[in-house]
């Protein structure tokens, strides 16, 4: 059997070649686009997060912006019992995490929300959205989301 000329086995080499580049080039260039296109998951300019040791404290204490609070690269606010901000969520009492969709509450044992009628608080779920300008306390610390 006779082996192929030597244009048409360069042919095929080329060939090859071409294809794996373009193919490299074209996968390349989709991940960037898909990277690119992602949605945004950092917390909004305006959003602020009150915290303070009372309920009579909160009415007069200033919001800190969410981006101040956040430690590290994911867009989450850890704090512990004394309001501190934290940069793992391993001793956090409180997590406010930003997802797609909205923030949401992590997890956090023992979160309450405050009803609008009486004086009744009732437990937060993890993953449950916060809402604006409502009362939430864990042990003897109490936040309001702006």
């Amino acid at each position: 059997m006779a082996s192929p000329s030597y244009p048409t086995a360069m042919l095929g080499v080329a060939l090859f070649c071409w294809l794996t580049w373009s193919g490299s080039a074209l996968t390349l260039t989709a991940g960037l686009l898909l990277l690119l296109a992602r949605p945004s998951t950092h917390f909004e300019a305006g959003q602020t997060l009150t915290i303070a040791g009372s309920e009579r404290g909160l009415r007069s204490a200033k919001g800190l912006p969410l981006t101040s609070l956040q430690r590290g690269r994911r867009p989450r606010v850890c704090l512990d019992a004394s309001g501190d901000a934290l940069s793992s969520p391993g001793h956090a009492a409180v997590i406010l995490v930003q997802q797609r969709d909205g923030l949401a509450w992590g997890g956090g044992a023992g979160l309450e929300q405050s009803e609008r009628v009486g004086r009744r608080w009732r437990p937060v779920a993890p993953g449950e959205a916060p809402r604006a300008g409502v009362r939430y306390r864990v042990g003897s610390l109490y936040l309001r989301l702006d």
